[in-house]
């Protein structure tokens, strides 16, 4: 009965409801090259040859990127919200898709009997007896079935990608040549040595992300050596090769980071206990025991301490370690230690942290018996912020402490006990950190995506939003898309703004503060050697750090 079933592919009503098909091939190509099967306008922002939807035995489906860059989404099982896929899934009869983007041109799969015309005009017979096939169809079903069988393995899809880099000319540049035939042979010796063809795949889909990931930092780099665009320079003095290239890609993110860049240069003082070495500060102890903890993160993506480090750098904490500031839903908050953590936000990222609240005003008499209930109410108002329908009852047992944070008359209220956000649990907390945030996490870009660092600071931010929880595979948020400002705008009725804002933040911070450093040599008295103490090696040229000021202050 499968076998009688015919491959159709319908736009939803929104698109027009047109419905394509039947398709009898192995594949129908979906694109805005006019030699696929669906010819899509170029406006929808879909690459000439987009996707394909490859027909298995029987019932069976595939859905496959042509490229890595070919952004498509799925509906699986009626699901409300799409998952972006980068290689090719299965899919079933009522499963739907869509192109560039989840508001981009969305197809329904379908499979279907042939219509009634269509089946007179192939069966003059139909109804009087089944018609023996002939030579002809019995050899185009055998060519199908021995097609799909070849693409639906790890060399089979290893062929389509190679035929598409042939037709666009890219695959005989010497370094494509050059790494093509390194991934090439190195996979061929892990299909020999995989016990099974879905390992294959899974190894193959990989390999080839790294490597597209290569040629797009390649090209980064050719097209940026020697010139000094604001995306050249953040990569020279951050020591992150990838941060160029996100900066490149991302042009809303972009333009906050140099805003805030031109802040940074505009009002130094407010960071002078992080870039003159020559005074002693605690902050800047906690920021260097942050950053060489992070150093020793094995599993996060490469150049992550140069920069996740300044998350660290906040201005606002006090000499206690803590400081008030606004969440993600604009309500005054306290934070605890170097990063600032909200109780909200550790709690998601599966820290062990005490309830804390802000008092405003004068802090006199809380510490009293007569202000335990007004003590209770604040605290379990924090945890009900939180989305913790049934906070913990401190009635019982219940001793509190004040936090005096010099902004205002307000006042951090905690409980006593062990809080990995304190300042003398940073190596604690990053270990968690590492966990939530590492190179293969679910929700996040693999470590050699050019988006995976800021995604993992967003990630950072992400989970001070109600209901977020990387502890529960349901409650991580999406962070994959390819850009932070993609991501965050789709959780801007969440807050996605303010996490876009907080990561724009650290990244100003990690391309400003050590050419502030830099650039004060002379009246701090610092040297190279304890620059790099506090930043880590290599400390920027003082050139770059020039032209990046010149830069920032003439846009």
């Amino acid at each position: 009965m499968a076998d009688e079933l015919f491959l159709y592919l319908q736009l939803t009503p929104a698109f027009g409801g047109t419905r394509f098909g039947p398709f009898e091939g192995v594949e129908v190509n979906l694109g805005s090259s006019p030699d696929c099967d669906i010819v899509i306008p170029e406006d929808f922002g879909v690459a000439p040859h987009h996707v394909k939807v490859l027909r298995q035995e029987g019932m069976g489906l595939i859905i496959a990127p042509v490229e890595r860059t070919a952004a498509v989404y799925v509906w699986k099982g009626g699901a409300q919200r799409p998952q972006q896929i980068a290689t090719p899934v299965a899919v079933n009869h009522g499963d739907e898709f869509s192109l560039a983007t989840p508001e981009g041109p969305r197809f329904n799969v379908q499979l279907d009997e042939l219509p009634e015309e269509m089946k007179r005009q192939r069966d003059p017979l139909a109804g009087l007896g089944r018609v023996k096939p002939s030579g002809a169809d019995l050899k185009k079903e055998t060519r199908r079935q021995i097609l799909f069988r070849i693409f639906a393995t790890g060399p089979g899809q290893l062929f389509l990608s190679t035929w598409q880099m042939i037709k666009s000319g890219k695959l005989f540049t010497p370094r494509y040549l050059v790494a093509g035939a390194a991934i090439f042979g190195g996979y061929i010796f892990g299909g020999v040595q995989s016990c099974s063809k879905g390992e294959m795949q899974f190894e193959f889909a990989e390999a080839s992300e790294e490597l597209e990931d290569c040629k797009q930092q390649n090209e980064f780099n050719e097209g940026n050596q020697g010139s000094f665009t604001f995306p050249g320079l953040a990569k020279n003095i951050t020591g992150a090769d990838t941060i160029g290239l996100a900066l490149t890609s991302d042009d809303e993110l972009a333009a906050r980071v140099r805003e805030r860049a031109a802040a940074i240069f505009s009002a130094p003082s407010r960071y002078d206990w992080l870039t003159n070495p020559s005074k002693g500060s605690k902050k800047r102890a906690w920021f260097m025991a942050f950053r060489e903890n992070l150093v020793k993160a094995d599993d996060l993506p490469k150049g992550s301490p140069k920069v996740m480090a300044f998350m660290a750098a906040r201005p606002g904490v006090t000499s206690k370690g803590w400081s008030v500031s606004s969440d993600s839903r604009g309500a005054t908050t306290c934070g605890r230690g170097p990063l600032g953590l909200t109780w909200r936000q550790a709690r998601a990222l599966g820290m062990e942290a005490r309830l804390d609240g802000v008092i405003e005003g004068s802090p006199r008499g809380w510490e009293t018996d007569e202000f335990e209930s007004k003590r209770l109410d604040l605290l379990n108002e924090t945890a009900r912020m939180a989305g913790v329908d049934d906070p913990p009852d401190l009635a019982d047992e219940f001793e509190a402490d004040l936090a005096t944070v010099q902004q205002g008359l307000q006042t951090c209220l905690y409980v006593e006990g062990e809080d990995q956000r304190d300042t003398k649990s940073i190596r604690s907390s990053v270990r968690t950190l590492e966990r939530r945030l590492k190179k293969d996490a679910k929700g996040l870009p693999r470590g050699t995506d050019p988006a995976a660092i800021p995604a993992r600071i967003a990630a950072v931010y992400a989970a001070d939003i109600p209901g977020v929880d990387f502890t529960k595979s349901r409650s991580r948020p999406d962070m994959s898309q390819g850009k932070v400002s993609q991501s965050t705008t789709l959780l801007e009725d969440k807050g996605g703004a303010w996490i876009l804002n907080q990561t724009a933040e650290v990244l100003a911070r990690s391309i400003a503060l050590p050419c502030v450093a830099v650039l004060s040599m002379k009246t701090t008295g610092a040297d190279e050697t304890a620059l790099a103490e506090v930043f880590g090696d290599p400390v920027p040229r003082p050139l770059d750090c020039i032209i990046l000021r010149y830069t920032i202050e003439e846009m």
